[in-house]
Protein backbone atom coordinates (compact mmCIF):
# COMPACT_ATOMS: atom_id res chain seq x y z
CA UNK A 1 0.00 0.00 0.00
CA UNK A 2 1.33 3.64 -0.88
CA UNK A 3 2.02 5.68 1.73
CA UNK A 4 0.31 9.06 1.96
CA UNK A 5 2.34 12.20 2.78
CA UNK A 6 0.32 14.75 5.28
CA UNK A 7 0.92 18.51 3.26
CA UNK A 8 0.79 22.29 5.34
CA UNK A 9 2.52 22.74 8.75
CA UNK A 10 3.42 25.54 11.54
CA UNK A 11 4.57 28.00 8.68
CA UNK A 12 2.00 26.74 5.80
CA UNK A 13 -0.79 27.79 4.75
CA UNK A 14 -3.26 25.80 2.47
CA UNK A 15 -6.21 26.56 0.54
CA UNK A 16 -9.10 24.20 -0.01
CA UNK A 17 -12.33 24.24 -2.32
CA UNK A 18 -15.04 21.72 -4.07
CA UNK A 19 -15.56 21.79 -7.19
CA UNK A 20 -17.93 20.36 -9.37
CA UNK A 21 -16.29 18.16 -12.94
CA UNK A 22 -17.76 16.87 -15.85
CA UNK A 23 -20.52 17.60 -18.65
CA UNK A 24 -22.39 16.34 -21.44
CA UNK A 25 -20.73 17.11 -24.51
CA UNK A 26 -23.03 18.85 -27.75
CA UNK A 27 -25.72 19.16 -25.04
CA UNK A 28 -26.80 15.40 -25.80
CA UNK A 29 -28.05 12.93 -23.18
CA UNK A 30 -30.92 14.43 -19.89
CA UNK A 31 -29.62 16.77 -17.16
CA UNK A 32 -30.02 14.31 -14.52
CA UNK A 33 -27.17 11.61 -16.36
CA UNK A 34 -24.25 13.79 -16.99
CA UNK A 35 -22.20 12.24 -15.45
CA UNK A 36 -20.56 15.26 -13.00
CA UNK A 37 -18.60 14.61 -10.32
CA UNK A 38 -17.67 16.65 -7.27
CA UNK A 39 -14.02 17.05 -6.31
CA UNK A 40 -12.48 18.40 -3.06
CA UNK A 41 -8.75 19.38 -3.25
CA UNK A 42 -6.14 21.60 -0.87
CA UNK A 43 -3.05 23.22 -2.40
CA UNK A 44 -0.25 24.26 -0.17
CA UNK A 45 0.70 28.10 -0.97
CA UNK A 46 4.70 27.47 -0.50
CA UNK A 47 5.43 24.08 -1.39
CA UNK A 48 2.41 23.60 -4.49
CA UNK A 49 1.92 20.30 -3.11
CA UNK A 50 -1.86 19.13 -3.12
CA UNK A 51 -4.46 16.89 -2.71
CA UNK A 52 -7.38 15.92 -4.17
CA UNK A 53 -10.65 13.81 -3.86
CA UNK A 54 -13.73 12.61 -5.09
CA UNK A 55 -16.52 13.49 -2.65
CA UNK A 56 -18.38 10.06 -0.87
CA UNK A 57 -22.00 9.74 -2.24
CA UNK A 58 -24.38 8.51 -0.41
CA UNK A 59 -26.61 5.38 -1.18
CA UNK A 60 -28.72 7.33 -3.25
CA UNK A 61 -25.89 8.63 -5.19
CA UNK A 62 -25.87 12.06 -4.64
CA UNK A 63 -22.25 13.70 -3.35
CA UNK A 64 -21.73 14.73 0.25
CA UNK A 65 -20.06 18.12 0.43
CA UNK A 66 -20.87 18.73 3.96
CA UNK A 67 -18.59 19.09 6.95
CA UNK A 68 -18.80 15.21 8.32
CA UNK A 69 -17.74 14.39 4.95
CA UNK A 70 -14.86 16.36 4.68
CA UNK A 71 -13.17 16.84 7.77
CA UNK A 72 -11.92 13.15 7.37
CA UNK A 73 -10.36 13.80 4.38
CA UNK A 74 -8.28 16.79 6.02
CA UNK A 75 -7.32 15.47 8.89
CA UNK A 76 -5.54 12.79 6.99
CA UNK A 77 -3.79 14.52 4.41
CA UNK A 78 -2.90 18.20 6.39
CA UNK A 79 -0.58 18.19 9.31
CA UNK A 80 -1.37 19.48 12.45
CA UNK A 81 -0.87 23.28 13.56
CA UNK A 82 -1.50 24.20 9.41
CA UNK A 83 -3.67 27.28 8.31
CA UNK A 84 -6.90 26.52 6.34
CA UNK A 85 -8.25 29.15 3.91
CA UNK A 86 -11.54 28.30 2.32
CA UNK A 87 -13.96 30.32 0.21
CA UNK A 88 -16.27 31.09 2.79
CA UNK A 89 -16.98 27.11 3.61
CA UNK A 90 -17.17 26.78 7.73
CA UNK A 91 -14.54 23.82 8.57
CA UNK A 92 -14.91 25.83 11.56
CA UNK A 93 -12.02 25.31 14.61
CA UNK A 94 -11.06 22.02 15.42
CA UNK A 95 -8.05 20.84 18.15
CA UNK A 96 -5.14 21.00 15.82
CA UNK A 97 -5.97 23.30 12.85
CA UNK A 98 -7.19 26.76 12.78
CA UNK A 99 -9.62 27.87 9.54
CA UNK A 100 -9.68 30.96 8.32
CA UNK A 101 -12.64 32.24 5.60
Amino acid sequence: PKVRQQIGGESDILEGDESQFGKCKYSRGSRKNRGRTWVFGMISRTTKRLFLYVCPQDAAGKYKRTRRALIPMILANVKPGTMLYTDGWKVGMFDDYSDKS
